[in-house]
């Protein structure tokens, strides 16, 4: 008999989880989706080298037609590629790429479109980061405030030897690889 409830309650178990499985629902956010994220810190090339990882929050929901994926205030890091000081015959150089997303105490790997910014050689100066239009990314939601942060936020502040952007910066990448979760 406690043979027998012991069969029945694996049976049980193993059939409940196989329906919890099978009710789990994937959702994929597709290659291109915008990534609109806010700076948590100063990313310059005075505080940062190639290798070093920076911190930033995503700032719109990313989405699989009505559903949401990866809710707008997660926490999200990248790499900063490429940190060139400017000299008196080179430009500043600065390239960001992102690379996780922390979601449920979780690390998922990204793969995003690479932001390049150059300052001038010499002197003071901004240049807007090579980032896709800004225009194209509001979702509709809360477009009007997103986009009136996102003009001076996307700037790349030079000043002779040093480029980067500002915590509080608005910047937009691209999803280069499909994100299932």
């Amino acid at each position: 008999m406690k043979t027998l409830r012991q069969t029945v309650a694996l049976v049980l178990l193993w059939g409940l989880s196989a329906l919890a499985l099978a009710e789990k629902e994937t959702h994929t956010v597709p290659v291109g989706a915008h990534l609109l994220i806010e700076a948590a810190e100063p990313i310059t090339t005075q505080n940062k080298a190639a290798g070093d990882r920076f911190q930033a929050v995503l700032k719109a929901n990313l989405m699989d037609g009505d559903t949401v994926v990866i809710p707008a205030g997660t926490t999200v890091y990248g790499t900063v590629l490429v940190a060139k000081r400017g000299r008196i015959a080179k430009k500043a150089e600065l390239e960001l790429t992102l690379t996780e997303f922390l979601l449920d105490g979780n690390l998922i790997p990204i793969k995003t479109t690479i932001l390049t910014g150059e300052g001038p050689k010499s002197g003071a100066g901004r240049k807007v980061l090579g980032a896709a239009a800004i225009g194209a990314l509001a979702d509709g939601h809360d477009g009007a405030e997103t986009g009136a942060k996102v003009g001076a936020g996307l700037a790349l502040l030079a000043g002779g030897k040093h480029a980067g952007v500002q915590a509080g910066s608005l910047l937009d990448f691209n999803l280069e690889a499909a994100l299932t979760l």
